[in-house]
């Protein structure tokens, strides 16, 4: 059973109902800090806006969005609550993963209804992947699932031999671990999962190299913008928005703590990181306008033949719209927005005085999540800025994640 909204399915209606959520769940983010998840409440109201099915493809009871309006969505919801932000944009951009699934897995997922919630870890350190006749057998340990509690799936990346995948599981195939006892974003009960022997068939795995060249059965079988883009040119924009809008709430908060500040010093800290806040944004808003422009005209490769493999290829082989020079730049971007909205925040706090360190004060919460959300693998500068650099320098990427 879907919700239903009374409001039109758009960007702009999207966006104002997540804009209206905002002071409720602002309201309840001390306690959703406490339980260390996000608040039956708060999953209803999320639901009940639309918003987790902003990209799901149509064919599954979803909007069909440009997945970009999920980052819009989650800029403003961070403003009121990181944790909820954080989930939120892990929720949704899973159901867009899932239309990229072969037909069998994507009737699986959705089989109860249209608001299927799924987790992920994308880490495969601790996992092993055996394949076995008609799929894998899979056992270990994943970390970092943030909004697991409430998902009736988890997608995770284990790799078989050389070969790394996605694999899509229901809750019923593995246990969850508490292991959430953090510094920030203690909302995302970001905990970890346990497999014991098993059994994922064939059709419910992607080779992670053909999401990253969007070369999977969603590409033709929904065949929309959505799944024509490379995963890593997009699916970080997923962990960068809700770090600005987290930068976005500090400022406000910063702003109705001080209001009426005749300190010049106040005023110039709060007009650098709000042009810092601006700056992050414009950034973010324009890749994506342009990665939806060149995903509008992009057709599919062919590869020699072949519509999907596992193997990389080469360079010169991408698809015509997205070089190698666009991916490293989309990656900077990325990585440098969430670098933008750190330095906004540090300004703010360092400013804030004594007062702000009170477990009532949003400010010290915005500045403690904000660092944590950072912390994300795909959000740490060096190794990006390194591709890009190489290059631009002429040099092939050392790394396949682009």
């Amino acid at each position: 059973m879907c919700y239903v909204w009374c409001a039109m399915a758009d960007r702009a209606g999207l966006v104002r109902r997540a804009r209206d959520l905002v002071p409720r769940i602002r309201k309840l983010a001390r306690r959703t800090e406490t339980l260390r998840r996000i608040p039956e409440e708060t999953i209803h109201a999320l639901h009940a806006t639309g918003a987790i099915r902003a990209a799901q493809p149509e064919r599954y009871g979803g909007l069909g969005l440009p997945f970009d309006v999920v980052f819009d969505v989650a800029a403003e919801l961070g403003r009121g609550c990181s944790s909820t932000a954080w989930c939120y944009s892990i929720w949704a951009s899973r159901n867009w993963l899932a239309g990229m699934f072969p037909e069998q897995a994507q009737e699986e997922y959705w089989t109860n209804g249209c608001d299927t919630l799924s987790s992920t870890s994308l880490n495969p350190a601790r996992g092993r992947v055996e394949q076995v006749q008609g799929g894998y057998r899979v056992s270990g340990k994943w970390d970092f699932a943030s909004g697991v509690d409430a998902a009736d799936w988890m997608l995770i990346v284990g790799n078989c031999g050389d070969v790394a995948l996605m694999l899509m599981l229901p809750k019923t195939d593995y246990a969850v671990q508490d292991t959430w006892f953090v510094s920030g974003l203690l909302g995302t009960g970001s905990k970890d999962v346990v497999l014991n022997d098993v059994f994922i068939p064939e059709h419910r795995t992607m080779p992670m190299q053909d999401m990253r060249d969007a070369l999977t059965p969603g590409r033709t079988f929904h065949d929309t913008a959505n799944y024509r883009i490379p995963l890593h040119s997009i699916l970080p924009f997923t962990l960068a928005s809700p770090v600005l809008g987290i930068a976005q709430g500090a400022l406000e908060a910063f702003e109705r703590a001080r209001q009426g500040s005749e300190s010049p010093a106040i005023q110039m800290r709060l007009a650098e990181s709000a042009a810092e806040i601006a700056a992050a944004r414009a950034l973010m808003q324009a890749d994506t306008r342009e990665i939806f422009a060149k995903a509008e005209r992009e057709e599919m490769p062919t590869f020699g033949g072949r519509i999907s493999s596992a193997a990389p290829r080469p360079a010169h082989e991408y698809g015509a719209a997205f070089s190698v020079d666009d991916r490293v730049r989309y990656r900077r971007d990325q990585v440098y927005v969430s670098r933008l909205a750190v330095r906004a925040v540090d300004r703010l706090f360092e400013a804030s005085g004594g007062h702000s360190l009170f477990a009532t004060e949003a400010l010290q919460r915005f500045h403690r999540d904000i660092h944590a959300a950072t912390h994300h693998a795909s959000l740490a500068w060096d190794g990006v800025a390194e591709q890009y650099g190489r290059v631009r320098l002429g040099l092939d990427p050392s790394s396949v994640d682009l």
